[in-house]
């Protein structure tokens, strides 16, 4: 939600850098910075009433609402004092309470309206500086954001979410002009979530969902343009828009439960810590998260088992991609990790109660790279509606950096580079991926074994790897030389197979 809260709550989105000033800070000039800051995101601010005396400002039944082509937001604060201190900060009270509504109407799907109350007693929240740069210091014990009255398509749905931090504390730094900077931190001892909700549908179905998350810490920075009457992010950027973020926690656990079509399902997990950074700027978006410590624990009344079990050592992924037009191409890239695997025993025992096949924990790491560039502005909601006809964009380059993929006893790698050619009706790939399969021969005699593959589609098996691959130097290794060339022909081991 893109709604401002820092300026009006401490369970605000943004926190950053404290800074101490020996110069005095007037009220007047910390309201006018969170009115400057709010227009430029493009929110519109009224105030019911404003009283100034003694260096204290009162601000009542302040509004603050913004509409987007897909979302409008309307919140209220019934009042905001800002008082003058003798050090030169300004401290800033307001309403423990505050209500927000908001309404969704999406291109496609169904429209959505709910009410948000934000309760936040005992924030603490100080302002500091000089009007080029002023910081805010805020700590709060606990913030809740109760959701309610929730409609779809103008039908009353069942749905209670209940979110609360505890422990909060952070600040954040405004500064500079055109554009100006935002720089901001924040840690929370815990957050808590609970919901819960029925089909709206009438069908029955119900759900309940809690999660608990200790120790999260965030920092973030960036540029602060004027973004009213822009409608996608290519626009934000080419503005001048640029942020950057990263989030990190501590044990997270979680469960779902409910029914669905008659039947029950339960489902729980944790991971023991993680972390997810993101940045947005003119070299487009970086996008990324890991886990570590994961598990999951599944049952239901259709499962033949009492419980399934998983746990992953570590599980993360990565996407960076162009945002805006360009000629010139830019970098791009996508990586998955899923690194030790492991499943319960039930599930092994259906298909190999012997033991036959190794139990090692499983992995799989993709990692690529490259260069591409977009012809259109495929986030232009306009562009969209009226659909595409032409390429939208290319990619000039494919850096394949790793391939892993261990299971079952079994071991593919490889690694591999090409450049792609787009000047013909099609791109063209021209490179080499170089491939390496170890424990192949091994796993199929044992499938053979145990008559999860028959002898004549074991062989067949065995005749394609060696229309792909040769022998590598270690016991049970196959390796292989994939080459595209300029002309379109496909070469394995030298070999033309296309």
């Amino acid at each position: 939600m893109s709604f401002k809260l820092h300026h009006f709550a401490a369970a605000a989105a943004a926190v950053g850098l404290t800074a101490t000033s020996a110069a005095a800070l007037t009220a007047g000039e910390v309201w006018a910075d969170w009115q400057e800051t709010s227009a430029d995101f493009g929110q519109t601010i009224s105030v019911g009433s404003e009283e100034s005396s003694g260096g204290v400002l009162t601000l009542r039944d302040v509004t603050i609402t913004m509409d987007t082509p897909e979302t409008g937001v309307n919140g209220t604060i019934a009042e905001i004092v800002m008082t003058e201190r003798s050090d030169g900060s300004v401290a800033i009270d307001m309403s423990d309470e505050f209500p927000l509504d908001v309404s969704m109407t999406p291109p496609e799907g169904e429209s959505g309206t709910f009410s948000m109350l934000v309760n936040q007693s005992g924030l603490d929240l100080v302002a500091t500086g000089d009007p080029d740069a002023i910081s805010y210091t805020y700590a709060v014990p606990t913030v809740t954001v109760t959701m309610s009255d929730v409609e779809t398509d103008s039908e009353p749905t069942d749905l209670d979410l209940v979110m609360s931090l505890a422990g909060l504390a952070g600040a954040y730094t405004v500064s500079g002009d055109d554009p100006r900077s935002v720089t901001s931190s924040l840690a929370a001892g815990s957050m808590n979530m609970t919901m819960s909700g029925t089909d709206p549908e009438g069908s029955g179905d119900t759900f309940d969902i809690t999660m608990n998350v200790a120790d999260i810490a965030s920092e973030s920075g960036g540029t602060i343009t004027p973004l009213a009457g822009m409608t996608d992010i290519s626009q934000m950027i080419e503005a001048g828009l640029e942020t950057q973020g990263t989030t990190t926690h501590g044990p997270l656990t979680y469960e779902i439960s409910g029914t669905s079509e008659g039947s029950d399902f339960a489902m729980s997990g944790k991971a023991d810590r993680g972390s997810y950074d993101v940045a947005v700027g003119a070299d487009g978006l970086t996008y990324g998260g890991a886990s570590e410590g994961v598990a999951l624990t599944v049952s239901g009344s259709e499962i033949p088992f009492p419980e399934v079990e998983f746990t992953i050592a570590e599980t993360g992924g990565r996407i960076q991609m162009p945002m805006t037009v360009s000629e010139e191409p830019k970098d791009m890239g996508l990586s998955i990790r899923l690194v030790g695997l492991t499943i319960s025993e039930a599930i092994w025992s259906m298909f190999d109660p012997a033991g036959a096949i190794p139990r090692d924990p499983a992995t799989l790491i993709v990692d690529l790279s490259g260069q591409g560039s977009w012809l259109v502005n495929v986030f232009d909601p306009a562009v969209a509606e009226q659909g595409i006809e032409e390429v939208p964009g290319q990619v000039q380059e494919i850096d394949v950096n790793e391939i892993l993929l261990s299971v079952a006893g079994a071991e593919l790698t490889g690694s591999g580079e090409f450049d792609i050619n787009n000047e013909g009706p099609a791109p063209q790939p021209v490179g080499t991926l170089n491939l390496q399969l170890v424990g192949a021969n091994a796993l199929i005699d044992k499938l053979v074994q145990m008559g999860l593959v028959p002898e004549d589609q074991a062989m067949g098996a065995r005749m394609m790897l060696g229309l792909f691959a040769r022998p590598g130097a270690g016991e049970d290794t196959l390796v292989s030389e994939i080459a595209i060339q300029p002309d379109g022909s496909i070469l394995a081991n030298g070999q033309r197979i296309r």
